[in-house]
This record gives C-alpha cells, structure tokens and sequence, in this order.
C-alpha cells in the first residue's frame, strides 16, 4: 500500500488561494480519489478520515487537517 504524508507546508503570502484553488481541480480529485481506494480513508471537506491504517503513525483522533478555511 502507499503511505501518503505531508512533509512541508507553503506558507508564502497567497499560497493559500492557489492551494484552494488547486484542490477543485481534477488532479487533485484523482489524488484523493487514490488515498480513497488504497486506505479507505474518505476526503470530508478539509479533512482524511482515517480507517484501518497502522495507528502507531498517527495522531490519535481520527482525521487529519489537509488546508484550513
């Protein structure tokens, strides 16, 4: 299985519209549609809801924040 984790973040002064906008395109639909089939994690707005992944390597809670609005 492919383990997915972001690693950095582009906190540069308007980064944040681009990577909204850039989460409406069909790239990044065809990514979230891949980490849905690979994990069984479900995309839910801003969030991955994790299922059935090896625990020790998350957070505890259960979702884990991909952008803030």
């Amino acid at each position: 299985m492919t383990v997915y984790w972001v690693v950095n973040f582009d906190l540069r002064a308007g980064s944040g519209n681009k990577y909204l906008e850039w989460l409406k395109s069909e790239e990044a639909q065809k990514i979230r549609r891949k980490i849905e089939e690979e994990t069984g994690a479900k995309y839910v707005g801003t969030y991955i809801q994790e299922a059935g992944v090896y625990p020790s390597i998350l957070r505890p809670g259960g979702s884990y924040p991909i952008t803030q609005h």
